[in-house]
């Protein structure tokens, strides 16, 4: 019963009609590899009771998608999500009672950040919302960014940069290396003369 539902309401989602939807989530500012989590917010619900959207991310970001969680706002509604491609993801958010959608936290996904610094754009697209009727709309899409950053404390350089001439290289487990074109480093972070140095 319950997935016949869940189709009909689905197929209601791709009507077109009136009812507003607006998303939010903020800018995230991360180190390179390290964990964060994005949560996107539920606004301006308009009785809603049902939604549906699609969140790419960038590559090189590791989606933990064992812990993907509804968020604190939807206690009493119900998440499906499946993959649907590299890194894009499609979420269905409903009620089998036609409750609305409660304004608040509607989703949290855990996210590794990829390694390579820079800013990285995300989309969350193909929204649309559906009422007790099953008149639905189609809302505008939602771009945020994720600035990852190097590591604070450690220096990147290029391997071809380094100059190990009489340089103490060791590496996180404190065994020692040398460098030279015979011999050459593994990109991974080092201490080189007591500085942690990312070589790539």
């Amino acid at each position: 019963m319950k997935k016949y539902y869940l189709f009909g309401l689905i197929m209601s989602l791709c009507t077109v009609a009136s009812v507003a939807q607006k998303l939010s989530t903020s800018a995230i500012d991360v180190e390179a590899s390290s964990n964060i989590e994005i949560v996107l917010a539920n606004e301006a619900a308009d009785n809603a009771v049902a939604l549906q959207l699609s969140m790419a991310l960038p590559q090189g970001f590791e989606v933990s998608v064992a812990s993907i969680s509804k968020g604190s706002a939807m206690e009493g509604h119900d998440m499906e999500w499946r993959r649907t491609k590299d890194n894009t993801y499609l979420f269905v958010f409903y009620n089998l009672n036609n409750t609305p959608l409660p304004d608040g936290e509607l989703l949290r996904i855990p996210v590794k950040a990829c390694e390579q610094a820079g800013t990285y754009q995300c989309e969350v697209q193909s929204v649309r919302s559906s009422n007790a009727e099953s008149v639905g709309k189609d809302a505008q899409s939602l771009t945020f960014d994720i600035t990852v950053t190097e590591p604070e404390g450690i220096i990147s350089t290029e391997i071809s940069n380094l100059n190990s001439q009489n340089s103490k290289i060791y590496d996180l487990q404190g065994r020692a290396h040398t460098h030279s074109s015979h011999s050459p480093l593994t990109p991974q972070i080092y201490i080189i003369n007591g500085k942690k140095i990312l070589v790539k």
